[in-house]
């Protein structure tokens, strides 16, 4: 859900002359209000600035993708899985692995973007946690770290509140979503909207002030940018 309102935050973003989308499948090319079931209204201005490209493996880059990889100045990295999704090979595979087959086919282009990977708060670049997810998620960060040292962001958002509906993945999911209103108001900076994040993930690979906040943002400093900046969507 995150990624497909950071790209259409980027399609409406008229600054942006190319939007290259990579996936292991396609993407609608629709409103996120459509895509989510709510209302019917076409995405604007996709045309001509969009790209998509699609491949079953993620790390088998298509040619043509190879091609545009130099031209990349930002990328948003927002694949990933939930924790107990998948086998723990796989999860390893989407979070770690993916991330970094994208980063060092950039690299091998010539490419120096600015990389922003939506990560979680609670990973450990240490490697020393008990959960998956901190594990992998701060060896991730770690290595694009040393693949991008000057231009590489983590995200760390806490709880995401979905903004549009979904289906929960589990049953804590469910209960998070209906304890939201009670935890926000006890913990007001330790959650954020889907529709919150995807505006400070657009800015925070858009604008270079960012690269002076270091290269991990927790959840407290994502909402402290949204205020400072009115990232709000109207």
């Amino acid at each position: 859900m995150v990624g497909s309102l950071v790209l259409n935050e980027c399609i409406e973003d008229r600054g942006i002359d190319r939007i290259y989308v990579y996936g292991r499948k396609a993407v609608p090319v629709v409103d996120p209000v459509e895509e989510f079931g709510l209302e019917k209204r076409p995405r604007k201005g996709w045309e001509p600035r969009f790209q998509q490209f699609v491949s079953g493996n993620f790390e088998k880059f298509p040619k043509e993708l190879r091609k545009r990889l130099r031209e990349v100045e930002v990328v948003y990295f927002c694949l990933g899985a939930y924790t107990g999704q998948h086998e723990s090979e796989v999860f390893e595979q989407i979070t770690v692995s993916y991330p970094l087959a994208l980063a060092r086919a950039l690299q091998q282009a010539g490419a120096t973007p600015t990389f922003v990977l939506l990560s979680g708060a609670g990973a450990k670049r240490s490697g020393h946690s008990m959960y998956e997810f901190a594990r992998y998620k701060g060896r991730a960060e770690r290595e694009l770290l040393k693949l991008f040292p000057e231009s590489f962001v983590a995200v760390r958002p806490g709880y995401i509140y979905p903004t549009y509906p979904r289906e929960e993945p589990n049953k804590n999911y469910e209960r998070m979503k209906r304890w939201y209103p009670a935890l926000k108001a006890v913990f007001p900076k330790a959650s954020i909207t889907s529709q919150e994040l995807a505006l400070v993930l657009q800015w925070v690979g858009m604008n270079k002030e960012s690269h002076s906040l270091g290269n991990a943002l927790e959840n407290k400093e994502l909402l402290a940018l949204i205020k400072k900046h009115h990232l709000r969507k109207e």
